[in-house]
């Protein structure tokens, strides 16, 4: 902002731009016409509101006195850039997102509760107040730009800049070097408990030929100096922590912990538990 006077940032503008029209030319279908015509006049909305936005900044500058311009106006002008731009260049560093079976029955995305809200780490920076979703099809963050009347952007986050985020309750961590995708983080420490979330899509065969996307399902594994160890059941959980084994399994018994099937807060406190036994040998 200058003298009082929101302004556009020209990045911003030249990413929101390429986003949408990449995602026009990716989706656009011209043997559906309703479809294509709908396609059309989204992108075609955006892009004439970005130009009168920049035009009624034009009108400010003219019309209004430099020391004489309302904070009220340049907030409202900030506003409404910040709706179609997006509120940071971080955010919006990614490429447009369509899930890869368009027309595909149910959702690639990981389900939970959206109203609980999401939050995300960029290169140690918390952004809250926006919406996020996970393609566990794909293992791709979606941030989702929101334009009103339904309309709405969805941007494929750089994975490279996508540290740790929140679905709801749900936190989950990039395991980034090597790449391995996201993961929910259920308990930390030297060993750490994660969860993997994925869908499949399942072809049919049948008239419409559009398939659908499966159950959601999850792995369970451990992470432990960058190396991950899948332990989907308690034999395996054991034999992970072979040198603990047995007073581990009266735990697992005492507490009737099975591994795939135990809350949160018992298997934090079972981590936290084979953790120390750990601790206690070295």
């Amino acid at each position: 902002m200058k003298d009082g006077l929101p302004t556009v940032n020209l990045q911003k503008t030249a990413i929101f731009l390429l986003n949408i029209s990449s995602s026009f030319i990716e989706t656009m279908d011209i043997f559906n016409p309703l479809l294509f015509i709908y396609q059309f006049m989204s992108v075609f909305s955006k892009v004439i509101f970005l130009v009168c936005l920049i035009i009624q900044g034009h009108c400010y500058c003219i019309a209004q006195n430099r020391d004489g311009m309302s904070n009220a106006s340049s907030s409202i002008l900030k506003t409404h850039t910040n709706r179609v731009l997006g509120p940071d260049d971080l955010l919006v560093n990614g490429t447009s997102y369509l899930p890869e079976n368009l027309y595909a029955t149910g959702s690639p995305d990981f389900e939970y509760t959206a109203n609980e809200g999401s939050g995300l780490f960029i290169k140690g920076q918390y952004f809250d107040e926006i919406r996020l979703a996970l393609d566990i099809v794909s293992d791709q963050l979606i941030l989702i730009q929101e334009y009103g009347n339904g309309l709405e952007n969805r941007i494929a986050v750089h994975a490279a800049y996508a540290d740790s985020f929140l679905l709801g309750n749900y936190f989950f961590i990039n395991l980034s070097n090597p790449s391995r995708g996201y993961f929910e983080k259920i308990a930390g420490g030297k060993v750490t408990f994660l969860k993997k979330y994925r869908k499949e899509y399942v072809k049919i065969y049948d008239a419409s030929n559009r398939g659908k996307y499966s159950e959601q399902k999850f792995s369970c594994f451990l992470l432990h100096d960058g190396r991950l160890t899948l332990v989907n059941n308690r034999m395996s959980f054991l034999n992970y922590f072979r040198e603990n084994k047995k007073p581990i399994r009266d735990y697992l018994r005492k507490n009737k912990i099975s591994i795939r099937n135990a809350s949160n807060s018992q298997l934090t406190a079972l981590m936290n538990y084979c953790n120390s036994l750990t601790d206690e040998k070295n």
